[in-house]
């Protein structure tokens, strides 16, 4: 069984509405921010954001959006009930909707950082269909990996605190060890080495290529661009981390090794954070780029013009 106690209680009235007003505007901030971000590099990108990089950026909005309409609303409702509202077949379609969104989301960032690392530090010259191809990867791995639930190997738990369903990760035998094991291999390791070591030499080699530019007195705008979207990248890259980190901590650390019995608002808000990180990637990239601000603006436009016309 998972660590986290299970205990059911009943929830006040108005913890109830507070909780979900905050998981209803998560909600809607991510549909419709993501939606905003699909649109600019579909419609409006035909310079800068025609890159592969964009289109993993696009990808990363479906899974946001996926996030926001399924994943979320699967919480709000046990939310509202005070209590597992579905079944076990339910339970088990939960946790591998929220795998999907995990698993898409750092992989999808993993895939990012080794193109950006292709591009900057190999010089390579890729096109459409390298995005293609990773997409491709990145699909077949999220649905794949949590799927081996439904093939037997664990099950699916509901735990109170989480007000949510969750991988059955039971230390008392073999089989949940290794579940525990090969999940946190393939969600957290892999792709945390992956991007730790290809942000780190593209950072080594864009220092180096500085340094170059300054002593010849030259700037190239291209390895300018290249440096302001790796950077752009990488910040996404942290936020994703710092969003996830309060909960991680708690769930896989803190509570099952000191057996403490955290707040439910404390975990709450570690769990509301998780799902601010499908919302705050479209601010992200308005703040670090001009493209994306005056593609929302010519979006927002278009759409505000043809609902009043």
């Amino acid at each position: 069984m998972d660590n986290r106690t299970n205990e059911t209680h009943h929830t006040p009235l108005e913890v109830i509405v507070i909780k979900s007003t905050i998981f209803i505007i998560i909600a809607i901030a991510a549909v419709i921010g993501n939606s905003l971000v699909i649109i600019v590099i579909s419609q409006y990108g035909r310079n800068a954001t025609q890159t592969v990089t964009n289109y993993l950026i696009m990808n990363l909005a479906i899974l946001d959006i996926i996030n926001g309409l399924f994943q979320l609303p699967l919480y709000l409702v046990n939310i509202i009930a005070d209590r597992q509202f579905y079944g076990e077949i339910g339970c088990a379609i939960h946790v591998q909707i929220g795998g999907m969104g995990f698993i898409g989301s750092i992989h999808n960032l993993m895939w990012i950082a080794i193109i950006r690392y292709l591009v900057v530090v190999k010089s390579k010259k890729l096109q459409s269909r390298h995005a293609y191809y990773c997409i491709g990867i990145i699909w077949a791995t999220c649905i794949l990996v949590p799927a081996v639930s439904f093939l037997g190997w664990g099950k699916s738990v509901y735990v109170d605190i989480e007000k949510g369903c969750v991988p059955d990760w039971n230390g008392n035998s073999i089989s949940g060890i290794a579940r525990g094991i090969y999940d946190a291999v393939i969600d957290f390791a892999i792709p945390l080495i992956v991007i730790t070591y290809c942000y780190l030499f593209i950072f080594l080699f864009l220092s180096r290529k500085r340094r170059d530019m300054i002593c010849d007195g030259f700037q190239s705008p291209t390895a300018m661009d290249k440096a302001n979207v790796t950077s752009t990248m990488f910040i996404i890259f942290i936020a994703f981390l710092i969003c996830i980190a309060p909960w991680s901590l708690l769930a896989f650390i803190i509570i099952p090794i000191s057996k403490v019995i955290v707040p439910d608002g404390v975990y709450f808000t570690s769990s509301a954070l998780v799902f601010c990180n499908s919302a705050i990637n479209p601010v992200l990239y308005a703040y670090r780029s001009k493209d994306f601000r005056i593609g929302y603006k010519q979006a927002i436009h278009k759409i505000c013009r043809c609902r009043y016309n």
